[in-house]
């Protein structure tokens, strides 16, 4: 492959990386970039956009609950808001 070939096919693959990196981070899908199911609903999680109401926090959640040591996996829901101060 000659010089020219090769730096235009380095430029073109440059440019399509560029302007896709652009469109994805102005375009994210609720459900982020993600190839497996539990990655894809971590990012919904993570890109929720409404704001809870008075009756989604969970009044049981404070800071020394928090810092409690164990499993927070069953401690914890993730369909539940809080509001700690600390």
């Amino acid at each position: 492959m000659s010089y020219s070939k090769r730096t235009l096919l380095i430029v073109l693959l440059a440019t399509g990386l560029v302007s896709g990196l652009v469109v994805l981070s102005s375009h994210c899908p609720e459900s982020g970039i993600a190839f497996t199911r539990n990655r894809r609903a971590l990012h919904r999680l993570k890109n929720r956009t409404e704001l809870p109401q008075e009756i989604d926090f969970d009044s049981r959640v404070t800071l020394a609950r928090l810092l409690q040591v164990g499993e927070d996996r069953a401690r914890w829901s993730m369909s539940r808001a809080a509001s700690v101060e600390g």
